[in-house]
């Protein structure tokens, strides 16, 4: 995105775990999943200035 005709912006996003699933862990020895791998929804921004 052009400031001037020498500067430009640039803006960049990462989105991590869109939809806030969980994926389940392997059973243990009784065959029940009791815990769950995975963290909560990550998001960060970037903004580059580019002269």
């Amino acid at each position: 995105m052009p400031i001037t005709e020498r500067v430009k912006l640039r803006l960049e996003a990462q989105i991590f775990n869109l939809l806030n699933h969980k994926h389940s862990n392997l059973p243990n020895n009784q065959g029940t999943i009791n815990t769950g791998v995975g963290g909560s929804r990550l998001v960060q921004f970037q903004g580059k200035v580019e002269c």
